[in-house]
């Protein structure tokens, strides 16, 4: 939701270009107040509860919150509905909302994750970091599972020596690869507790479920 648009130029798309350019029409037409309804309101009255196309329902959808919180913060019960009526100094000022969906592609992926005895991990896979931060969010989403802080993860990619991952293009790397790296993190977690708890050395008194990867607790017994 934005408050001001100064346009310098007809609206460009820069991927893809037929959902781009279709969606901001229907936006477009949506907020043009034909229909005397807010545009918000509109929105809302058709807000789809389940997937239009399968039915299904989905597995994550903040979008009514998103335009309460929208409208809160940019004063949305303040905006005069009628075009070209509102002025900064020589500008022409306007409140526009629009919404968009962005599909999330994933491919199969494999990450290896190795805990060092230095309290340090190891985060490996083939795929590459163009510029869009790759080292950075498996180094992140790892350590929040492990919990580690990101500084004590090495990430290595970028070599078809490493585990098999799919290629960058798509925006599919971050959900793949990421995914991977939290299943893969979890795993290497609960194989850490199971080692832990079935070594004599290791202390006794362990409780907690090891299987479902949530840290065990350690009450020492005095001997």
């Amino acid at each position: 939701m934005a408050d001001r648009f100064y346009p310098t130029a007809p609206p460009r798309l820069s991927a893809d270009i037929r959902g781009s350019t279709a969606t901001f029409k229907v936006e477009q037409s949506w907020s043009r107040g034909k229909l005397g309804m807010d545009p918000i309101e509109l929105r809302v009255r058709n807000y789809a509860e389940t997937d239009p196309e399968s039915g299904a329902p989905w597995s994550s959808n903040a979008l009514r919150q998103c335009y309460r919180i929208g409208a809160e913060r940019f004063g949305w019960s303040r905006r005069n509905a009628r075009p070209r009526a509102t002025r900064e100094g020589c500008q022409f000022v306007g409140f526009g909302v629009a919404t968009a969906a962005r599909a999330v592609n994933v491919s199969p992926a494999i990450v290896r994750v190795r805990l060092l005895s230095n309290g340090r991990a190891e985060i490996a896979t083939a795929a590459q970091d163009i510029g869009t931060g790759t080292y950075t969010i498996l180094a992140q989403i790892a350590g929040d599972v492990l919990g580690l802080p990101p500084d004590r993860i090495a990430v290595a990619l970028g070599d078809t020596s490493l585990p098999r991952s799919p290629t960058a293009g798509g925006s599919t790397t971050a959900p793949s690869v990421g995914s991977a790296t939290h299943l893969a993190a979890q795993e290497a977690k609960r194989q850490l507790a199971r080692l832990a708890v079935s070594d004599a050395r290791s202390s006794q008194g362990w409780s907690g479920d090891v299987d479902s990867g949530r840290p065990c607790t350690c009450s020492r017994q005095k001997m």
